[in-house]
């Protein structure tokens, strides 16, 4: 993360140990429908998302709480996940996503850059999926989660 991005993000569960294992990459977000009970956007299919990625190692991932307005860009964002990463996260996770809050996920797929949202509703979780070229402008007073993904230091 630059320097300006840590005064944005501050770190959330600061105790706590987020993995992901190794990912094969075949896992689809639009296809994970026991995972995100309560819908998946249909933008998935739209912006071609429906297809597999690419296999991944181990990762520890990082949450962070925004504390100012952040817009994605590609000159601004460097980290990204994969769809298989971001269900095998909301699998393991499931307690994370808080009912108040929206959870962030950068995603990279097929060259092009997302952000995924994952909220947490009455009947499980649902996700959305915004493109980094549609300049959403995510608030801080709504106290929104980010989740970066890191590599695993060996």
């Amino acid at each position: 993360m630059t320097e300006s991005q840590l005064k944005i993000f501050k770190p959330v569960f600061t105790n706590t140990v987020f993995t992901i294992k190794a990912c094969s990459g075949q896992r689809k977000i639009c296809n994970a429908r026991e995972v995100f009970k309560s819908g998946i956007d249909p933008d998935f299919e739209n912006f071609g998302l429906n297809k597999p990625g690419k296999p991944t190692v181990k990762i520890v991932p990082v949450a962070y709480r925004l504390q100012g307005d952040f817009v994605f860009s590609d000159e601004n964002w460097d980290k990204f996940f994969t769809q298989d990463q971001i269900v095998g996260f909301c699998i393991k996770y499931p307690d994370f996503f808080p009912a108040v809050t929206v959870t962030l996920f950068p995603l990279e797929d097929g060259g092009e850059h997302f952000v995924v949202r994952v909220s947490a509703c009455s009947d499980g979780l649902r996700v959305n999926v915004l493109r980094f070229k549609d300049a959403a402008v995510w608030v801080a007073e709504r106290s929104d989660r980010l989740v970066v993904p890191q590599p695993l230091v060996p």
